[in-house]
């Protein structure tokens, strides 16, 4: 390339200052006055706590949030799988969440019993008793919104006093809690899938995830059972064979007490809050990582309709067609050769995506161009059109899913 004059020189540095002016100085759109819902893709919604603004408000992100879904939606009919990445940010959140729940339920029922004497274990014993059964004694308990009996709370109650009072026989045979658990959630997904429960019941690993995923409800206080710090251990519990109705109960027994401690303030105790300090500031940790649709997923959607960086190929001529634009913009005479470049860039792009270059793309290819010419640009040129490329196909791939989507807006986006 032919050396550039200092007058040129001293243009590329204005054109990159007054980019650089135009994106610090946009004003960013409020979020204040925003409905909590903000649109909706094929009936799904977008909520405005699932978008985190960027320097230009939310507007950009809401529809960077519709494709996404529209993404997930299309490959979950086309049945894209991710490879297990570990727990969610949910997962993670409903799993501190209810460890922290424990921990109030425990230090709560340690201050009521606090002080207190007996004269003999079997006083003890049968005092925890009256008061474990008193405290469990009205709770209403479901999983996936089918009701516990009653009958089956209390048995349970008696498991647990029976492995007090040390009694193996009785404690031994408690397991009719978690086999009505299992039954429930069983018979669910035999009804939805049009089986018998029993083909659902021989495909163990099966079950296994479907109990963690099971909500119940203690006194319409909501949480996964995969999600309790005892589950692990529940659930080796019924495997060897053993009485899991005892764990199961002690859960029951931990939603009650934390609900009676919050209500009571107890949960602004200074050893409450001492004891969960950890916790609570992991679940700050994770509720700030980013939201909405895996990025793993779109990823992995991406790679299936082979819309990655590997499915670009940028040629020899096309590279060469590039430089000339840009000598021509930088060396014309006149208005028309000096938009070389722009027309060049919009009849690429026409022909990938049928669109024209928009204003903020124009901007950041000249930025391109201007850190080029100062030798401060780690980007060459063949990349920036294989990246340029790469993401007109797959405009184009997301405008067609688009045009046969049903979207709403339920923000002003101009």
């Amino acid at each position: 390339m032919h050396p550039i004059s200092p007058n040129r020189v001293a243009t590329s540095i204005v054109l990159a200052v007054g980019l650089v002016c135009w994106i610090s100085c946009a004003m960013a759109q409020g979020t204040n006055d925003l409905p909590e819902k903000l649109a909706t893709v094929n009936g799904k919604p977008i909520y405005q706590k699932d978008i985190v603004p960027d320097d230009t408000g939310i507007v950009r992100q809401l529809r960077v949030a519709v494709d996404h879904e529209l993404i997930a939606q299309r490959a979950a009919k086309e049945g894209i799988d991710l490879p297990d990445r570990g727990p969610s940010r949910q997962a993670l959140l409903g799993r501190l969440t209810q460890k922290e729940t424990m921990w109030l339920g425990v230090m709560y029922e340690e201050k009521i019993w606090a002080g207190r004497t007996f004269d003999t274990p079997q006083n003890k014993a049968e005092a925890y008793g009256e008061w474990l059964r008193t405290l469990l004694a009205n709770v209403h308990v479901t999983v996936n919104r089918d009701a516990i009996p009653a009958a089956l709370i209390e048995q349970a109650t008696e498991t647990v006093l029976a492995t007090l009072r040390h009694d193996p026989v009785e404690a031994g045979g408690g397991a009719a809690l978690y086999d009505k658990i299992s039954g429930l959630v069983i018979a669910r997904e035999a009804k939805e899938r049009g089986v018998e429960p029993a083909v659902v019941a021989a495909d163990a690993e099966q079950v296994k995830l479907l109990l963690a995923a099971a909500e119940m409800t203690v006194d319409r206080q909501k949480l996964l059972l995969g999600n309790l710090p005892a589950w692990a251990y529940i659930s080796r519990t019924a495997d060897s064979g053993r009485a899991p109705d005892s764990q199961l109960l002690t859960v029951v027994k931990e939603q009650v007490l934390a609900v009676e401690a919050r209500q009571k303030g107890f949960d602004k105790d200074p050893a409450f809050m001492q004891r969960t300090t950890q916790l609570v500031a992991d679940k700050k940790t994770i509720a700030a990582r980013s939201i909405g649709v895996d990025p793993a997923l779109i990823s992995t959607y991406y790679k299936n309709h082979n819309l990655t960086a590997d499915d670009v190929e940028v040629t020899a001529s096309e590279l060469e067609g590039y430089y000339v634009a840009v000598f021509q913009t930088v060396m014309g005479a006149d208005a028309d050769a000096k938009d070389a470049v722009r027309r060049h860039l919009n009849s690429a792009k026409q022909k990938i995506a049928a669109a024209d270059l928009t204003d903020d793309e124009w901007k950041s290819w000249q930025l391109h161009i201007a850190l080029s010419f100062l030798n401060e640009n780690r980007t060459t040129m063949r990349d920036r059109i294989a990246a340029a490329k790469l993401a007109w196909t797959r405009q184009a791939h997301i405008k067609e899913l688009r045009d046969h989507a049903d979207i709403e807006f339920l923000v002003d986006l101009d």
